[in-house]
């Protein structure tokens, strides 16, 4: 975070990353974290504060304050998410949650009934816990098809998150945004960064 700040980056919205060029001449960037847990909360609230950044965070509206048992089969480790308080405290530090669906199942293989159930209800539900508008959306494992991104718009939503890496330009499908994986080992994001203090580039992370 403190790169990105030192780099000259803002936060935007996602729907300024649809826009591409104009956040590009902006040096807006879009900080995400998918499905809404704990330690985001604790570890990244006060860092984003600390370099005066805003997120959005991905909420399963399910599974709010339990555990992601949807990654259980892949080691048996499983985290705590944000509880009902602690997202109200994300909301007034000034950030925004979205929507990850209900429980978290890969949207494809769900027939169309189902499908529009995680996909609307999760907007419904947040809307009316928390009082907000929730416009953006995250594919659950990034995985989606046209019919799928068709779903997303027809519900509601204006934006939509991939898991594919990219930077947001100009004409960018506005339900197949691209996403840069920010890691320690992430030799992506600093190449960009290095990109963005030479010339200037917008991206999302």
């Amino acid at each position: 975070m403190r790169e990105l700040l030192d780099a000259g980056m803002v936060s935007g919205d996602l729907s300024d990353a649809a826009g591409g060029v104009q956040a590009e001449k902006n040096g807006k960037i879009v900080i995400t974290f998918d499905d809404g847990f704990e330690n985001v909360f604790r570890n990244a609230m006060p860092v984003l504060k600390e370099c005066g950044f805003r997120a959005i965070q991905f909420i399963v509206s399910g599974f709010i304050g339990k555990r992601n048992s949807w990654d259980e089969a892949l080691d048996g480790l499983t985290e705590p998410l944000m509880d009902e308080a602690q997202i109200r405290e994300w909301l007034a530090q000034g950030h925004r949650i979205g929507a990850h669906t209900r429980t978290h199942r890969r949207l494809p293989s769900l027939p169309s009934g189902a499908m529009r159930e995680e996909i609307e209800s999760s907007k419904k539900e947040l809307e009316d816990r928390f009082g907000v508008a929730v416009e953006d959306f995250c594919y659950p494992h990034g995985a989606y098809d046209q019919r799928v991104a068709d779903m997303v718009q027809e519900v509601g939503f204006k934006t939509a998150c991939t898991i594919r890496f990219g930077v947001n330009r100009q004409g960018v499908n506005p339900f197949q945004l691209l996403r840069m994986t920010a890691r320690r080992e992430s030799r992506g994001l600093k190449h960009w960064v290095r990109q963005w203090k030479t010339r200037g580039l917008q991206w999302e992370i």
